[in-house]
């Protein structure tokens, strides 16, 4: 709720934000002018007679779509944080609509850009990291309103001078494929396979071995499965399957995955459908009583 799931958005959810975005924004523009109005100057359109509880109502109708979507992408920080930054830092640096929008659009994509590469290169959760660029971003601005020019530039620079060390540092993941690869590079290729990797399915690609994941039809066919994949993302799979269609055997397969190392976020995964699953077996000997 707080992080968001950037990093699981589906193409589908790209789709559904702009058409509701879309939306909202053309009925933002339809309405423009009382909105405007009654931003600009509040008591004057109240007492103008502008039902400025209808126009509120309707405003927080829009806003309250856009949030209630996109909240479930990004996470409660970072729409609050592109609700409140841009709007301040724009609403700092002038009174003219048409270049607080430029401000504001300016901000929001800068620090949208810098918190992807930060999250990429350090291996970090993406909505906290364009957050932090906000925050970032809306401190350079208060302290260039607060202080000498040439304070606002040396901080301004600091930060350009780690963000561009930033940009060439090898991400973690980059380089742990480096090293594999170097690894293969110079390593003979083995006469014989190893033991305990005679199950492994090297003729499969990754799609054929999640072709059989969903094609599965009981647990035990997804433990055979496991021994036989190495990747814990496609490890990570098969549990959740194997959850799915057999929740007490999966559970046990599930608590045998996590002694090792899964993937990122993999155990609140585990959680959430250990936690449907209880609270339906709960149901169920609630109807059986």
């Amino acid at each position: 709720m707080l992080a968001g799931s950037i990093l699981w958005t589906t193409w589908a959810h790209v789709a559904a934000c702009i058409v509701v975005f879309a939306a909202a924004g053309l009925g933002l523009y339809l309405c423009r002018k009382p909105f405007h109005r009654i931003s600009e100057d509040y008591q004057a359109a109240l007492c103008g007679g502008v039902n400025v509880a209808w126009w509120d109502f309707l405003f927080y109708v829009f806003v309250g779509i856009v949030i209630a979507l996109a909240t479930r992408i990004a996470g409660v920080v970072l729409v609050f944080g592109f609700l409140i930054v841009p709007a301040t830092v724009s609403a700092m640096f002038s009174s003219r609509w048409g270049a607080r929008l430029l401000i504001a659009w300016s901000t929001g994509i800068l620090a949208s850009i810098m918190g992807l590469i930060f999250a990429h290169k350090l291996d970090f959760s993406v909505g906290p990291s364009v957050a932090m660029f906000l925050g970032i971003i809306l401190i350079l601005a208060a302290v260039s309103l607060k202080s000498r020019p040439i304070v606002t530039i040396s901080l301004g620079s600091a930060v350009c001078l780690g963000f561009i060390g930033l940009l060439f540092l090898e991400s973690p993941s980059a380089a742990e494929w480096s090293r594999g690869a170097a690894r293969s590079a110079t390593s003979p290729e083995p006469t014989s396979s190893p033991a305990g990797t005679e199950n492994a399915i090297p003729a499969l690609s990754h799609d054929d071995v999640e072709n059989l994941i969903q094609n599965a039809r009981d647990a035990g066919e997804l433990a055979d499965l496991m021994k036989k994949v190495s990747d814990p993302d496609l490890q990570s799979q098969i549990v959740c399957r194997a959850l799915d269609l057999d929740p007490e055997r999966g559970k046990t397969m599930a608590l045998e995955f996590l002694s090792q190392e899964p993937p990122l976020f993999f155990r609140q995964i585990v959680s959430d459908k250990l936690e449907t699953f209880d609270s339906k077996t709960a149901g169920d000997n609630q109807q059986q009583k």
